[in-house]
């Protein structure tokens, strides 16, 4: 049988919830047909005996308090001094964290930015203020686009086209970052791309997802696309 890992084990359950709402069943109904699907009999069977050794690499996953998703969203108060005159967007990203080393395949890091955007989305005001660590961590944490590399794949990228999760805008090796290669079939890149691009991206300056509830809520939808896609390819 298969083996999950603790964050494939949150995916299904959020999953099972994107399933109870459509088919109006209760979420441990949900979660049962889940876990058969993956042949254990119910969910605390896949729960039991479906989780794999926690001793190997876990997943990275998205874990921030409502409070902190909201102190994120406001604008950095910039040092002043005499020698230091940092504006507001230079303190934001000096308190962005970088984790380009700490998501392990490309299907976390985009696990990690549906959890991040749904999380925003809970916000009853939306609003992504210039000079917020909540701009940066978008630009640095979210995927923009997978590129191609010089082996063939493609790699996920920020905004900064440095590799997921990385705030530095310094040159890179992407080669260096095999955990943020993907392979994509074809014109499979069609299926997540925003409308109208002509290559693997999901945003464009125009539509990016700290414009406004409504584009946020279509990248979170091209993210989700985006995961099912890998996913698929994985299990082919």
């Amino acid at each position: 049988m298969q083996k999950f890992t603790i964050h494939q084990v949150e995916v299904l359950r959020r999953a099972a919830k994107k399933i109870s709402r459509a088919e109006g069943v209760s979420h441990g109904h949900a979660l049962d047909k889940l876990a058969q699907e993956n042949g254990f009999k119910n969910w605390s069977l896949l729960r039991k005996n479906g989780v794999s050794d926690p001793s190997l690499p876990q997943a990275f996953i998205f874990r921030r308090t409502d409070d902190e998703v909201s102190q994120s969203l406001r604008v950095v108060r910039a040092p002043r001094s005499r020698w230091d005159q940092q504006s507001s967007s230079e303190a934001a990203l000096g308190q962005t964290e970088d984790l380009s080393q700490k998501f392990i395949s490309p299907i976390n890091a985009v696990e990690f930015s549906i959890a991040y955007m749904t999380a925003l989305l809970r916000r009853v005001r939306f609003l992504v203020a210039e000079g917020s660590v909540a701009k940066w961590e978008m630009r640095c944490w979210l995927p923009y686009g997978a590129i191609e590399s010089e082996r063939g794949n493609r790699l996920l990228v920020n905004r900064m086209y440095k590799p997921v999760g990385m705030t530095s805008g310094d040159w890179v090796d992407y080669e260096q970052f095999p955990q943020h290669a993907l392979k994509l079939r074809d014109d499979q890149w069609q299926q997540f791309a925003w409308p109208g691009a002509k290559d693997a991206f999901l945003y464009a300056d125009v539509c990016a997802p700290w414009g406004s509830r409504e584009l946020a809520t279509h990248y979170l939808k091209r993210l989700d696309q985006l995961s099912l896609t890998i996913q698929r390819n994985s299990e082919s």
